[in-house]
This record gives structure tokens, sequence and C-alpha cells, in this order.
């Protein structure tokens, strides 16, 4: 009896194509997915920013620039654009600060990925050269930082101890005059609809402040609110990690010059993915500039000559409306905001590389 043996299947090139068509798809969708959120927040960055008015399905309506609050208020369905909307959350709890520019910096990547990809570049070289160009960057920020801080005293001090600048006293045996703080007046007054705790005349004023937000509607008062919230975690940051560097984009494009010039002696395809990275930092300063109603191609051309002269710390003014010496117009920013923004967004961006496809796993509630 004759045996017919019967040969296996062979997948055909058609279908091979066919399922690295289906990931580049994925990965396509996902990146314009996270890049409409970015984009969405950018017109926000900066002390120039737009605000945006969100509506909430209660009727709430809120007007605000900060780029937490913004992506934690927006109702972002895609699981891709989902990841930006952690990564400002991320920032906010590692330094307090630089939500939007977190967003911004990661959706400028994002689009840098995708030129990349289409010129054939797979996503792992990608992923570790964008991991190694965020250390190098993190490296030429710290050597950038200025020493602000030092002995910062940690003791936690009842409030008003601070501003009367005296010492608790735990014990009524230990009463004694030097403990004793002094002030002419402590009254309760009617403010608005509230009441507060007002004390007059101290003598030897503490470090203490008490800052009293008043405005003319609870939007005004819940903006303000959240500026003030950023303020003091920028202090934070300044406790935590006590260094400092000029703000207005000066960074940003400093890392982009170096890193630029460190792509040229890398080989292979790591220095295009280096040199992308790069030209991904000057998303800041060029919105900071748009943003400033300014003409961002020249000030970012301008500010690429001013630092290739060896002046890192030139930035732009959106006051003035022009390129200074950032530094010397007091325009600083703590060294943690800018270090955790690079670092988190590169992370954000390598994660989203890897992702070719997407599983949706319905409820079971046999579980």
């Amino acid at each position: 009896m004759a045996l017919t043996a019967t040969s296996a299947p062979r997948s055909s090139k058609t279908e091979s194509y066919v399922d690295n068509k289906r990931k580049e798809d994925i990965r396509h969708a996902n990146i314009k997915s996270a890049c409409a959120v970015a984009d969405a927040v950018r017109t926000s960055l900066g002390p120039k920013g737009m605000d945006k008015m969100i509506s909430t399905a209660n009727g709430e309506v809120i007007i605000t620039n900060d780029g937490a609050t913004i992506l934690n208020k927006m109702e972002v369905l895609q699981p891709a654009a989902k990841m930006l909307v952690e990564l400002s959350k991320s920032q906010d709890a590692a330094a307090g600060d630089g939500t939007t520019t977190v967003v911004v910096i990661a959706g400028s990547l994002l689009k840098q990925c995708l030129t990349l990809l289409s010129s054939g570049i797979h996503p792992t070289v990608i992923s570790d050269s964008l991991h190694k160009a965020s250390i190098k960057a993190v490296d030429v920020l710290t050597a950038m930082a200025i020493l602000v801080i030092k002995d910062v005293e940690r003791d936690e001090i009842e409030f008003i101890t601070k501003t009367l600048n005296c010492l608790p006293i735990a014990n009524i045996e230990h009463f004694k005059e030097e403990k004793l703080g002094h002030a002419d007046l402590v009254e309760e007054v009617s403010l608005g609809d509230g009441k507060i705790v007002k004390i007059t005349g101290i003598k030897d004023m503490g470090r203490n402040t008490c800052v009293l937000v008043r405005g003319s509607n609870m939007l005004v008062l819940d903006e303000a609110e959240r500026s003030l919230h950023d303020a003091l975690c920028v202090i934070r940051c300044l406790v935590n990690k006590q260094f400092l560097i000029a703000g207005g984009g000066a960074p940003e494009i400093e890392l982009s010059r170096q890193l630029g010039a460190w792509a040229k002696v890398l080989h292979g395809m790591e220095g295009y993915c280096v040199k992308a990275f790069a030209e991904a930092l000057e998303v800041v300063p060029y919105t900071l500039a748009e943003n400033a109603g300014l003409n961002p191609i020249t000030i970012v051309t301008e500010l690429r000559n001013r630092h290739a002269q060896g002046e890192i710390n030139a930035g732009i003014n959106v006051r003035k409306g022009q390129i200074t010496n950032i530094l010397e117009e007091n325009v600083v920013q703590p060294l943690l905001v800018s270090t955790s923004a690079i670092t988190l967004a590169a992370e954000c961006v390598r994660m989203l590389l890897k992702i070719d496809d997407i599983v949706t796993v319905r409820h079971d509630s046999s579980f």
C-alpha cells in the first residue's frame, strides 16, 4: 500500500508581510494618539502659555494652563494616549512641576521616532539609543547645575512657633521668657464668607509666611492655588536636590547642541537616533517662543548661534521678547525638574516603541 507524505503548509511571504504591516500600523497608531495628547497641551507651555477651559460631566468649569490638571481632567480612551496622562502624573509626583514639559518632550520624541521607523531602523535600536541619550543628557544637565542650598533644616516646627520665632513648650515648668514669642494682637476676623486668625505686631518675626489668596470667583482662586502649589513644589525640589539651572529653554538648546556633537562620533544607526533625540529637545524653546508671540524659527536659530559661541545660559526672556542671559534675569528652575522630565519622557517613549499589538480583555463575571 502506497503512503502519500503530506508536507506542512508554509507561511507565504504575503502572510509575513501582513503580520509585519499590522505591527507597524499598531505602533504608528499608538504614536499618533500619544502625539495628539502632547499637541493638546503644547500651547499651555511656559509663562505665556494659553489657558484651557475644561467642562466636566457634572457641569463644573475649570480654567487652567496647568498640564497635570488638563491631562487629569481629559477623557482619554486610547491606551497609548493614556500613557502620556500617567507620564504627567509621574512627573508631578517626582518633581511637582514640569508636567507640561515632560509631555511636550515625549510628543516631540515620538514624532522623531516615526521618522526613524520610516527609515527602516528597528524599534529596539531606537529604544536603546534613546536610553543612552537620556543618560548623557542628565550628565550634561548635572554639569550645568549651580549649588544653591546648604545645611537645610528639616525639623518639623509648628506653624505658629515659626511665625512668632519662639520655641514650643511641652511642660509648664519649662515656661521661660527666652522661649516666648510676642504679638500685639491675636484676633479672629471675618473675610468674605469665612473667618481667619490674624496676628499683628509680631516682634522678632520668623521666616514663616502665610499667603491669603483672594479672587473674583472660584475659577480664579482655584488657578491661583494650583500656581502656588507648583511654586511650593519647586521649593521642595530644591530641598531634595539642591541645584538650579537656567530656564527659558537654555538647558534644552545646550543639550541639543552637545548631544548633536556626540551623535557625530557615534557609529551606525545609533548616531542617527541620538541626533533625533537632540533635535526633539528643541521643541521646548520653539514652543516657548511660539506661545510668547515671537518668531520661533528666528529665536531658535539665534539660540543655537549663541550657545555655539559658549553662552550656555542664553535663553528666551518672554517678558522682554528677546534672548538674554537668563541666569542674570533670575529665570531659573530646579535641576530635578529637568532631569526628571527627560528621564521619564524617554522611558515612556521607549515603552511605546516596544508595543506591537493591543489585546483587549473582556470582563468575565466568574472572576
